[in-house]
């Protein structure tokens, strides 16, 4: 994963020349322990000097102006240095701006005998370099259920583990929390699944990468789903995906939202937050048994998953509760089982999302507060959007109510609700973090 974060970056920032990848052993310690040091050169744009010391904080890049041009969210160097602590190591790197960029880090590994690992000498050991995570109570209980669960799910994709065969499949999303849960989903089915933050991004990877199928946020910065799917499907992502399979995810499920797909030519869809049992489908009828040619247009009433349809009927008259507190606190901040299930069982990647939601969406809500402190209410909707998406998947009714509130509030330009409810979120959110830490 830092091999990956790191890569990705120096492609990403490198126009030309060339992004070279080394390793070497640096030392032994008795016999069976040894430090490894990776290195990722490039001769890209190169990191100004004065953002050294912060480079490795949440969200920060080298320049500003990077998010605009490059895209991304400032997590990779934050997330690989987490990594690398877990690894007993250090990372760190050296750049002149303007031409190119080394990061290097270190990681302790187990070594076993020459005879199990042949010239390479050294192999990983998860259970030495990943700690294990303590046995929470609230997450124990809940992981009995959940695992019954995920075996049942699972079943049905063993062909795929056991052909060896890694189906790719591109995944459209914005939101972290949202990326890091459905690509979880999608390994623990077999699957690999690579990451576009935009429209524009998905439409570049499709040209360069062979997917089996698209899974598609509806709402994308940039570009969103509905526009990125109707480039698709007018080739320019190339002839090839004219046809390839796009499934909707939206954390709205409205009357509305199915026509807008279907007009798009998306293929199914899929209601946020997206649950392993209705992922599984999805995969079931579009790669292991994929009976149609075109793939599209199959939004039809009868089509839809079981449950999304009672999704959609509940939430098409419900009225908000937008100045009614007790109702907002009265419902469950956090549901351990809804977590569980979106991660199969997973524990330890239970706790990673955890604390990648507070660190996420801690600074998505500020950043709603700026915004409507700025009076920018155009953004309101988008801003609430995300943190409406983050609650689902973390399982907290209760913020995510807030948050859709104050979506329709932005909608509506009703300035005196939102300036309610963006304390009301501020108030949820700050309780949910001292429970979830």
């Amino acid at each position: 994963q830092i091999l990956l974060n790191l890569a990705g970056n120096a492609i990403k920032f490198t126009n030309k020349g060339y992004v070279r990848l080394n390793v070497k052993l640096v030392n032994r310690y008795g016999y069976n322990t040894v430090i490894v040091q990776f290195y990722v050169e490039d001769t890209g744009i190169g990191i100004p000097s004065e953002r050294k010391s912060e480079l490795f904080s949440p969200f920060t890049q080298a320049d500003a102006s990077t998010t605009r041009k490059y895209g991304g969210t400032g997590l990779g160097l934050a997330i690989s240095k987490q990594l690398v602590d877990m690894m007993d190591g250090q990372i760190d790197f050296e750049s002149k701006e303007g031409m190119g960029t080394t990061f290097w880090f270190t990681a302790k590994f187990e070594q076993r005998s020459e005879r199990s690992v042949g010239k390479a000498g050294f192999t990983m050991q998860s259970e030495e370099i990943i700690p294990a995570i303590p046995n929470h109570p609230i997450l124990k209980k809940s992981m009995e259920t959940v695992n019954l669960k995920s075996d049942k799910i699972l079943k049905s994709f063993k062909t795929v583990e056991q052909n060896g065969i890694q189906t790719s499949i591109l995944l459209a999303e914005d939101n972290i929390t949202n990326q890091v849960v459905a690509s979880a989903m999608l390994r623990k089915f077999g699957y690999q699944a690579d990451i576009a933050n935009n429209g524009k991004e998905a439409l570049e990877a499709l040209r360069r990468h062979h997917y089996e199928l698209v899974i598609m946020d509806c709402q994308m910065p940039e570009m969103d789903g509905y526009e990125a799917t109707k480039q698709i499907r007018a080739g320019v992502a190339g002839m090839e995906n004219v046809n390839i399979p796009v499934i909707a995810m939206t954390a709205n499920a409205v009357i509305g939202d199915r026509e807008k797909c279907i007009a798009s030519g998306m293929s199914d869809y899929i209601a946020k937050p997206i649950t392993p049992d209705i992922l599984g489908k999805m995969l079931e009828q579009y790669i292991v048994n994929r009976e149609t040619e075109d793939g599209a247009n199959h939004l039809a009433d009868d089509h839809l998953s079981e449950g999304q349809q009672d999704i959609v009927d509940t939430k098409i008259d419900k009225k908000s509760s937008l100045l009614d507190t007790s109702e907002h606190l009265s419902l469950d901040m956090y549901n351990p089982e809804e977590l569980m299930e979106r991660v199969m069982g997973d524990q330890e990647l239970a706790e990673s999302i955890i604390k990648i939601f507070l660190s996420d969406t801690g600074n998505d809500i500020k950043t709603l507060r700026t915004i409507i402190d700025q009076n920018d209410i155009a953004e309101v909707a988008k801003q609430a959007h995300k943190i409406k998406g983050s609650a689902a998947i973390i399982g907290s009714n209760s913020l995510k109510m807030a948050a859709t509130d104050i979506e329709m509030a932005g909608k509506n330009r009703e300035t005196e609700k939102i300036e309610f409810l963006i304390s009301l979120i501020e108030g949820i959110f700050s309780t949910l973090k001292k429970f979830l830490e």
